[in-house]
């Protein structure tokens, strides 16, 4: 029943949804070209952060990151996601996508949510007693800052140029989240100067 009444939630906002839907990748992908950031890397964080809302897996880091990044709208994450946020506030229904692992081998369209969800499972059945943790193609994850907070361990991202998200944030004209402290640590990054 919940499953049904979250579809009826969806369906009714489908007109509304799809024109924000096509503004706000519309704007993404204007942005990410003018800013010359990588655009494709916020698809596994807003899972991370839509994960997050519906209480799926905590990150805080990544709920305040996704607020000031320069090459998207929080207002149009937030209305895209709409729907969906309702339809668990009202009936607790949780999609398919989101709720991993499930039987079956997961369509292509899942693939942000089930890389996240594993990736989380490894790190925490073999990360006990590791002192030092190295993500190769870090982009917007916000993960290290979660395992330097939580776990006290010393984290290196490797990234190329103009893909993670200390760029981003270091190319923003306003500068609004470099420097700043996301749960204990400050944001920078380090250059090849």
């Amino acid at each position: 029943m919940a499953a049904f009444l979250s579809v009826l939630i969806r369906i009714g906002f489908l007109p509304v949804w799809l024109v924000v839907a096509i503004l706000y990748q519309a704007h993404v992908i204007l942005s990410s070209r003018k800013l010359r950031v990588s655009a494709t890397a916020l698809s596994p964080m807003t899972m991370r952060w839509l994960q997050h809302k519906l209480g799926l897996r905590q990150d805080g880091a990544c709920a305040k990151l996704i607020k000031v990044l320069p090459n998207h709208s929080y207002a149009g994450l937030y209305a895209t996601a709409f729907p969906v946020l309702l339809g668990h506030r009202l009936t607790g229904f949780v999609p398919k996508m989101l709720r991993y692992p499930y039987e079956g081998i997961p369509p292509p369209s899942h693939s942000s949510s089930v890389r996240s969800t594993f990736v989380d499972a490894a790190i925490e059945r073999y990360l006990p007693g590791v002192e030092q943790f190295v993500e190769l193609g870090a982009g917007y994850d916000t993960r290290t800052v979660q395992l330097q907070h939580n776990r006290r361990i010393r984290c290196f991202e490797v990234d190329l140029p103009n893909h993670s998200h200390h760029d981003a944030v270091e190319r923003s004209d306003d500068k609004i989240l470099a420097g700043q402290t996301l749960m204990g640590r400050t944001v920078g990054a380090v250059t090849e100067e």
